[in-house]
């Protein structure tokens, strides 16, 4: 819920302070919107490993480590 009212209040915010025509108003949103999907699916990922890491570096082998770092910083 936290994040949802986050990424609201920033529309909110870019809306406020970005003067726009409704047709680039439309085509602007459309964007964004692909871009806020996109980003909140890498977040996800990120948090899905970095808690699987959390969950487990206490018995986590370097082998594991290293993969866990790849994976985390190969996603884009």
């Amino acid at each position: 819920m936290l994040r949802y009212d986050l990424r609201r209040q920033k529309q909110k915010l870019i809306a406020d302070n970005l003067p726009m025509t409704e047709s680039e108003a439309i085509k602007f949103w459309a964007v964004y919107q692909k871009y806020s999907d996109e980003l909140d699916q890498v977040n996800g990922e990120k948090f899905t490993i970095l808690h699987s890491y959390t969950q487990n570096w206490r018995s986590i082998s370097n082998d594991d480590t290293m993969i866990f770092m790849r994976r985390w910083t190969g996603i884009r």
